[in-house]
């Protein structure tokens, strides 16, 4: 089985998607038991994420109905090897690269590995092999509580770092028309995103678009302005001089 929680939970087998429960809590769940698939997950860990200090009475015995709930979904009622009952909880078996998470992870590192040793080629199609295991938000579809909240902020983090290395390293490797559209894309969806605009910046210039590089900086400025009060920071204007600079007499 291959479980997905890189966009609305996701379990399938072979080419055929896996019917698993509805019940929110249910799939909350089961999200846990995968984060941290291999590792016990106690009883207490999992009534604090479902229902924090509201716990009802009777936690521990609807723990057991929801495990119980996605052991049939998995095609283990009577407790099979994949989800295990514990001494204090339970213990969630996967295999490498069962979970998307995992699959990231790996493509995430390996690309950092590959950038920080200078090697570009390699580094950007780490990244994009790590970007394509994303198919929406992280848990998309199921609700988060104490202990998955992190997991989650720390995994959306890490594929905005993913893309930013990415984008980097094409620049790098002179990729600057397709990185255009990407580029100008990310601008309008995050309009106070400086980084961005100056890597469109780059990107324009370098394709011979100057004037347009340009009108995206004064874009930026008078957005900074009408929504925060700000001038565009340092980086951002000492690359509008040396955009000015091109073609100037020295």
């Amino acid at each position: 089985m291959d479980f997905k929680l890189l966009g609305p939970l996701r379990v399938e087998c072979g080419d055929a998607e896996v019917s698993m429960p509805k019940a929110p809590k249910v799939r909350q769940l089961l999200a846990l038991l995968l984060f941290y698939h291999n590792q016990i997950v106690s009883t207490d860990q999992i009534v604090d994420e479902l229902w924090g200090e509201e716990s009802p009475r009777q936690a521990a015995l609807t723990v057991r109905t929801y495990v119980c709930h996605i052991r049939k979904a998995m095609g283990e009622p009577g407790g099979g090897h994949g989800l295990r009952t514990v001494s204090s909880g339970y213990l969630l078996s996967l295999g490498t690269g069962q979970l998307d998470v995992s699959r990231f992870s790996s493509f995430y590192h390996s690309g950092r590995a590959h950038y920080e040793a200078g090697e570009h080629e390699k580094a950007s199609e780490s990244f994009r092999r790590a970007l394509e295991v994303f198919r929406g938000r992280v848990l998309a579809d199921v609700e988060t509580g104490a202990i998955l909240r992190p997991f989650k902020a720390r995994l959306e983090e890490e594929r905005t770092a993913a893309q930013a290395l990415r984008i980097q390293t094409d620049l790098a490797l002179g990729r600057y028309l397709q990185l255009i559209g990407e580029l100008r894309s990310l601008t309008i969806s995050q309009p106070l995103n400086e980084w961005a605009h100056a890597r469109l910046m780059e990107a324009l210039t370098h394709s011979g678009r100057r004037s347009d590089a340009l009108n995206v900086y004064r874009t930026l400025r008078r957005t900074l302005d009408q929504e925060l009060g700000i001038a565009p920071a340092p980086e951002l204007q000492r690359l509008l001089q040396r955009i000015l600079a091109i073609g100037q007499p020295t």
